[in-house]
């Protein structure tokens, strides 16, 4: 297999997947109605049900078009190979290959959440808020923001350290 076979395999494994999750998504909401089931009317409010299934259309619809910037940036960045220039730039100042992931990963994680922080801002203070569900401040939002970081680098880094080195020392019969 060719270089160029394995690059538009993994774009159309991209492609195809994400097509899949839209269609998913959409077939789900198909079955949704106001009207509650006969099943549910004795035990759930009619009225709570019915904002339940608009507050479930409001997040399908933010969800569905929050995805496309997400979706065309990957795109952009597999086409383009930054994320080969992205390990290229490590190689310069290391090659330690646990330093190499954990830089890599850390730098993905680090524009992956600064990207999504703003749509779950707007999820949280306009959609949550429409249904009187948030409860949260913004200062509050941002301290978990940082929290979910720190978190994150506490699990993330040794977990990935561990997997990079047992990489390293089965790297031919790894992937068994």
């Amino acid at each position: 297999m060719t270089v160029q076979t394995i690059f538009i395999l993994i774009i159309s494994i991209f492609i195809a997947e994400t097509l899949l999750t839209k269609v998913l998504w959409y077939l789900n909401t198909l079955r949704w109605s106001d009207t509650i089931p006969a099943e549910l009317a004795d035990i759930y409010d009619t009225e709570k049900y019915a904002s339940s299934q608009k507050y479930e259309r409001a997040k399908y619809t933010f969800g569905w078009y929050s995805s496309i910037p997400s979706f065309l940036i990957m795109l952009l960045i597999l086409v383009f190979g930054w994320f080969g220039w992205l390990d290229d730039f490590f190689r310069q100042y290391t090659q330690n290959e646990i330093l190499l992931a954990l830089y890599f990963f850390g730098t993905v994680s680090f524009f992956s959440t600064l990207f999504s922080l703003p749509f779950s801002y707007y999820s949280t203070f306009v959609i949550e808020e429409k249904f009187w569900f948030n409860k949260m401040t913004k200062k509050l939002f941002f301290i978990d923001a940082l929290k979910w970081l720190f978190l994150s680098a506490l699990i993330w880094i040794p977990l990935l350290s561990l997997v990079v080195c047992i990489y390293i020392i089965f790297w031919a019969s790894f992937w068994i």
